[in-house]
């Protein structure tokens, strides 16, 4: 059964347990082939299959929501197990190794065959389930997307039903904002600086936007920039309290140590009780104390 893996082979090769293999087995999700002896084997759109379901079961897509993905996914999935069956299943008893970065590769010479973005997959599957979807207004879509913010929710879905709101709705400031936490959240900071200057672009006096995007400089460490973004948003909103504390963080990084007392003890006067108060004051008495020696 060369075309084939067992499940052992298989749980090796997606670096997974074989238990969890069996419960992904006992949901549907795939169907083994089962041999004279009663032993299941796996095709090479099986394994495919598996990594997706991994993949998707990390981003903490819940089981309603993995089937239909699947469905949605199983033409690319097919199209993958087409092009790469004819080159590699020579190799399959030497072993393929799907490592964490998504690439078969021949363990024997150690070469990439091809790189599979899966992540990629299943973003045009969830941009297809949107596409059939009964009509929605821009509110309905803005709403999705909010659900799917939630714990239980899905970025890729909730990203997916942020811009289909702004398919009928360009001007909606809140969907571009959401999209640029969500890609600042996952660590795509120039894809989140695009959208926080989207949602300014429509509307220069949003104060949270300012604020988002004075963050998201920060991490890019743009630190004049992002200062300029925390002035613009307390110019529109004086009482932004958490402005005031990115402002100082910001102003501490650029080593205006004045600037930085002044922002933090005006966080102070204004939110004495917060979570990071204590680590506020803590961080004046620091500073105060090294400007004094």
């Amino acid at each position: 059964m060369s075309r084939y893996f067992s499940e052992e082979e298989v749980a090796d090769v997606l670096s997974v347990a074989t238990a969890r293999l069996k419960e992904w087995e006992t949901r549907g999700l795939v169907s083994p082939t089962v041999d004279e002896s009663g032993r299941n084997y796996h095709s090479f759109l099986d394994l495919i299959t598996l990594k997706a379901i991994d993949l998707l079961e990390h981003q903490g897509v819940d089981d309603a929501q993995i089937s239909p993905l699947l469905d949605a996914m199983r033409p690319r999935l097919l199209d993958l197990e087409d092009r790469l069956t004819h080159r590699v299943l020579t190799i399959f008893e030497d072993r393929i190794i799907l490592t964490q970065k998504n690439h078969f590769v021949d363990s024997r010479a150690g070469r990439v065959l091809m790189r599979l973005d899966l992540d990629e997959i299943i973003q045009a599957a969830t941009n297809r389930i949107n596409r059939e979807s009964p009509d929605r207004t821009a509110d309905q879509w803005f709403d999705e997307g909010i659900r799917q913010l939630a714990p239980s929710g899905n970025s890729h879905l909730a990203l997916a039903a942020f811009e289909e709101a702004l398919k009928l709705d360009p001007n909606r400031v809140e969907a571009h904002i959401n999209i640029g936490k969500i890609h600042h959240r996952e660590h795509r900071l120039v894809d989140a600086e695009r959208s926080f200057r989207l949602a300014l672009a429509r509307d220069p006096y949003h104060a949270e936007a300012q604020c988002h995007l004075g963050l998201a400089m920060e991490d890019l460490h743009c630190l004049e920039e992002a200062i300029t973004c925390y002035e613009r948003a307390l110019a529109v909103n004086p009482g932004l309290k958490h402005a005031y504390y990115r402002m100082g963080r910001a102003c501490a990084k650029a080593q205006f140590w004045d600037r930085a007392l002044r922002y933090w003890n005006q966080y102070l006067l204004l939110d004495p009780d917060s979570v990071r108060a204590d680590s506020v004051r803590r961080y004046v008495q620091e500073l105060e104390l090294a400007l004094t020696e």
